[in-house]
């Protein structure tokens, strides 16, 4: 198996919660899941884990379905990699941080810092933001970075306010 030629994590994304194809569901998971125990010993939600599921408004966070993918996951001795605490793609961001008139900073360390909270023992590395930095083709970008809206609200700085409080 992959997992026994490494001495690192050999993770696979997944898709998980109401998600079609879920590796949870006992009906179509069931062929995922015997690829993945075989093969792989650490999971990557595909989007369950990403801004908009888990923090869809200002003043609530979901974690039922991350949560059902980390108990699945303990439960076959499988760790989780999250992915992501922030990214600039649109139809990710929660439509509460686009419109944000308070101070974004703050805002933005709670996120991170609930988050990471609700996982601490239990998921074992982060991807903290994703993509920050702009494609070659990118003609939005600014000095080097998309030009997001945590960028345009906070400049660079929102890269350092993320993992401060990640950490």
């Amino acid at each position: 198996s992959l997992k026994s030629l490494a001495a690192f994590p050999i993770g696979v994304a997944v898709s998980a919660g109401n998600e079609n194809s879920s590796i949870i569901d006992s009906g179509t998971g069931s062929q995922q899941q015997a690829i993945v125990f075989k093969q792989f010993n650490q999971l990557t939600a595909g989007n369950i884990m990403k801004m908009k599921y888990l923090h869809p408004s200002e003043n609530s966070f979901t974690f039922t379905q991350a949560d059902e993918l980390v108990s699945f996951a303990q439960a076959n001795g499988i760790s989780i990699h999250g992915h992501t605490l922030i990214w600039h793609s649109d139809y990710q961001v929660p439509g509460f941080m686009k419109n944000y008139n308070g101070d974004f900073g703050a805002m933005l360390k709670n996120h991170v810092q609930t988050i990471v909270s609700h996982y601490a023992g239990k998921v074992v590395s982060w991807d903290v933001i994703n993509e920050a930095l702009a494609d070659s083709n990118d003609g939005g970008a600014v000095n080097g970075f998309r030009n997001s809206i945590f960028y345009q609200k906070m400049g660079a700085n929102y890269i350092d306010t993320a993992f401060i409080a990640a950490h």
